[in-house]
């Protein structure tokens, strides 16, 4: 159950044990009245005196350990082992001022709206000592516009975000080596979510030679990476290419000012197009004298632009009557199965990849709808698994989902509800029976169609609906209370209409499925908390 007047502080830690005391410390001796604290550290496999040290403080701490698997995935633990609505990040080798979490807090209970608020930080060095004074910096304007030229936060431990904005486009890459926080700032600005700036002094970044941000290598390819993930939308919103171009050659002058020059190759993904397009653009800086500035600057541009035409990854809207249809041009769609004869289909991509991120939920009793396969598929620690199916004598229960359905009350600790209320005759009545069902605390994890072909068997009959993310928001929230439920729309305007046309997952790349466009939703999906 999430605390709303709680703020969870997680600590991640990696061999950090001759500094996590002090980091730990900083954490326990905050002033705080408006609001309360709990602080988990996250051991990531660590072989020095993580543990120990971490156990000192008793009761105060709760201590979790991971086999080693990298920073965004202890973050992620972090997160799922939280209880506050808001929550800070801290390395194990910084720490916070003693009214750093009051000074957050207050300003996000002004500002409910707003995804993360940041403020100042000061430098030490390894003994603890403070090196030089505040850093602070506000943006201008466009968040995501802003965070693209620079990092304008700099330090993860200066912002306190609220909780369910970061779980909403669902935690931290644990594909990233590093620059994690960097990634999430642009994933959550690109949203359209608010950050808030303010100029108090709340975190101590302490600067050592062994720490992530001195191994330039691969702080580089990382950031390549952070901005290969940005690099089909800002294709497709133009206003944002500047800020773009400008942000990675100030990354690539931080980090990889001494790589070696290159030729134009054509590429064949999203990295090797930032790759070569930044190393052509630093060979054309050196040539620029005073005079050719704007001629190299508009050269640089064409030359992005053409090459992102050349792979396809831009592609001009065409003219009016110059589309080219293909194989699209038919009346009748490639087969009405959703796209099972040819592979996987887009939804249950969608609802597979929805089912893997809350995998953790789906744990001691469960019940799955229709059969048990994603229970066997995803579940962890399972007591026990059960099924409710309309006709099936062979299932655990049998019946529609309804109030009058034969589950037990407060029993389950998860329910996988997926593709099923569209089949309904009323669906707030279904969802009622889910939270009757539903053990205090329990989970549902729920899908609806989006847009979508309409089956062709037995279930046709009852087909009764798609949905909107406010239109199963709507129902859910007349049960659920809506500070405990989550959604999250997937799909795009290719991947909706593939899954029309009986096209499968397969024949479109990662890059085409994982692009989420709100206004093309092909499933919703709700984690519903009891």
């Amino acid at each position: 159950m999430i605390n709303s007047d709680l703020v969870s502080i997680v600590v991640p830690c990696y061999n950090l044990a001759d500094y996590l005391f002090d980091s730990i410390q900083s954490c326990v001796y905050q002033e705080v009245t408006s609001c309360e604290i709990e602080i988990i550290v996250v051991d990531d496999g660590s072989t020095d005196a993580t543990k120990q040290v971490a156990t000192e403080f008793g009761t105060d701490i709760l201590y979790f350990y991971q086999k080693n698997s990298g920073l965004a995935s202890a973050l992620n633990k972090g997160i799922a082992e939280s209880s506050g609505e808001y929550i800070v990040f801290l390395d194990a080798d910084d720490r916070l001022t003693k009214d750093a979490i009051e000074i957050g807090f207050k300003i996000l209970l002004k500002n409910p709206e707003a995804a993360l608020t940041y403020g100042g930080f000061s430098r030490i060095n390894e003994d603890g000592e403070m090196v030089n004074g505040l850093h602070s910096k506000e943006f201008v304007g466009d968040p995501y516009e802003a965070m693209l030229r620079e990092n304008f936060i700099k330090m993860h431990g200066t912002v306190l975000y609220r909780k369910k904005f970061i779980e909403n486009i669902g935690g931290f890459d644990k594909n990233l080596i590093s620059c994690e926080d960097y990634d999430m700032f642009l994933r959550l600005a690109k949203e359209g979510h608010k950050f808030l700036y303010h100029p108090r002094h709340v975190a101590q970044y302490r600067s050592s030679q062994n720490s992530m941000s001195s191994d330039n290598t691969k702080m580089l390819e990382s950031i390549k990476a952070v901005f290969n993930k940005q690099l089909y939308f800002v294709t497709q919103h133009q206003e944002y290419e500047q800020a773009f171009e400008e942000g990675f050659e100030k990354w690539k002058k931080l980090y990889g000012g001494n790589m070696s020059e290159t030729k134009w190759v054509k590429p064949k993904n999203f990295s090797e197009l930032v790759s070569s397009v930044s190393d052509w653009a630093n060979n054309q800086v050196r040539q620029i004298d005073k005079e050719s500035i704007i001629e190299k600057a508009k050269e640089s541009k064409i030359f992005f632009w053409r090459k992102a035409t050349d792979i396809g990854l831009i592609k001009p809207n065409p003219m009016k009557g110059q589309v080219s249809f293909g194989d699209l041009r038919r009346l009748k769609p490639f087969n009405r199965d959703f796209g099972f004869s040819r592979g996987m289909p887009v939804d249950r991509y969608y609802i597979e990849q929805f089912l893997e991120l809350n995998k953790e939920k789906i744990t001691g009793r469960v019940l799955e709808i229709g059969d048990p396969s994603y229970t066997n598929q995803f579940g962890t620690g399972i007591a026990k698994s059960e099924v409710l199916h309309v006709s099936d004598p062979t299932a655990e229960y049998v019946g529609e989902l309804s109030l009058s359905s034969p589950l037990p009350c407060n029993s389950f600790d998860c329910m996988i509800i997926t593709q099923t209320l569209h089949l309904v005759e009323n669906a707030q009545e279904s969802i009622q029976a889910v939270y009757k069902a539903l053990k205090p605390g329990g989970v549902a994890l729920i899908t609806v169609p989006g847009v979508t072909q309409i089956c062709s068997d037995e279930w046709s009959k009852i087909w009764r609906s798609s949905f909107t993310q406010l239109s199963l928001a709507e129902r859910v929230n007349s049960i659920f209370e809506e500070a405990n439920t989550k959604y999250k729309v997937y799909g795009n305007v290719l991947a909706a209409t593939s899954l029309l046309y009986g096209l499968s997952a397969e024949e479109l790349n990662e890059n085409e499925l994982d692009y989420f466009d709100e206004k093309y939703p092909v499933i919703i999906a709700a984690v519903c908390t009891k």
